[in-house]
């Protein structure tokens, strides 16, 4: 009796084995489906061919039990095959001059804000058509309700279709409107980030997370987006003033610190080109990212500092004197990992 249930378990493991190869190399061609319909603006689901291959595998299955055993399986596969299409992330290190290469066929919103518009304007405006183009006003105040509404109207009072794209230019605060827009305008629409901050091309545009700040409070209000595409355009990083600059900095340590002992260490003995050293930080991201998108287990790693730099930022929103989110997370991770700098971070002197 033993000998007969390990030869059918070994039976069992071939055909799982076989199916794994299969499930791979469909999954490979899922992916290669959803790059084509993205580049030639076709829909990610059709319902019409889903109930005919449906039809069409379950009709020769006899036992009523086993085909609906067979349907649930199969409506799983087709939902995973679905979502690695429409979630499909592509870095792309490129300067933004070519940004047009890599769509076609959609009415564009650009989102940006003064500062990063004052700075790049003649190239912004060789891009794209003033009425393609809305900017706010910079900084953390700018991440609220208003925006978004304001945004959203322009959009349904310009007919923006389910086949337009936003472009998000600029730091963290550009990529979480921007992300949340495409999130909920018509139930999605494309979007593609170009960060131009160190922080936001480590942070903000990897990750699918997005967010206002609502009643004083960090981030109250949120979705989840995945962009099509983050653009990342390394000759952004020149105009940066220090303090923004480091910004960037503290979350790479925090990346590190957090997932990568070696790079950690390379980073602080400057073994790291600073192109190599924000390539690793938006690799690990990204690894992170895919293994846990919304945040149940793994990826808390990423939050490292964050309860307490959260705290102390949205205190900075309310006194006006802003900290910026890389510094206020900085000072997250020194609560926990130096002890001399908790009575200074929770003194009403300071």
């Amino acid at each position: 009796m033993k000998d007969e249930l390990i030869k059918y378990r070994r039976n069992i493991n071939k055909i799982d084995r076989k199916m794994k190869k299969l499930f791979l190399k469909r999954m490979d061609i899922s992916k290669k489906i959803g790059k084509y319909k993205e580049l030639n603006n076709l829909d990610y689901i059709d319902k019409n061919r889903e109930l005919e291959l449906k039809k069409e595998l379950i009709n020769d299955i006899n036992k009523d039990n086993i085909k609906d055993l067979y349907l649930k399986y199969l409506n799983n596969i087709i939902d995973l095959s679905v979502d690695l299409q429409t979630n499909n992330h592509t870095i792309i290190y490129d300067t933004i001059d070519n940004i047009k290469s890599y769509y076609k066929n959609k009415e564009v919103l650009l989102i940006t804000d003064k500062n990063v518009y004052n700075l790049y304007n003649n190239k912004i405006n060789k891009l794209f058509n003033s009425n393609e183009i809305y900017i706010i006003e910079p900084g953390e105040q700018s991440k609220n309700i208003n925006n978004i509404l304001d945004i959203i109207k322009l959009l349904i009072d310009k007919h923006y279709s389910r086949n337009s794209l936003i472009i998000g230019l600029g730091g963290g605060v550009i990529t979480d409107l921007s992300g949340m827009i495409a999130s909920i305008y018509k139930r999605g629409i494309d979007l593609i980030l170009v960060p131009t901050t160190l922080l936001s091309m480590v942070d903000a545009s990897i990750g699918m997370k997005n967010g206002i700040n609502f009643l004083d409070t960090k981030n109250l209000i949120g979705t989840y987006k995945q962009a099509c595409k983050t653009i990342i355009d390394f000759s952004f990083l020149k105009t940066l003033d220090k303090r923004i600059y480091n910004e960037g900095i503290f979350e790479i340590i925090k990346i590190f610190l957090a997932f990568s002992k070696d790079d950690y260490n390379n980073l602080l003995n400057n073994n790291l080109k600073e192109e190599d050293m924000i390539k690793k930080a938006i690799k690990l991201k990204q690894n992170i990212v895919m293994l846990d998108p919304y945040d149940k287990s793994l990826r808390h790693g990423l939050n490292f500092g964050h309860t307490i730099g959260h705290a102390i930022e949205s205190c900075s929103l309310k006194e006006n004197n802003i900290l910026y989110h890389g510094e206020s997370i900085a000072y997250g991770m020194l609560y926990f990992i130096d002890e001399k700098i908790k009575p200074s971070l929770f003194s009403t002197k300071e």
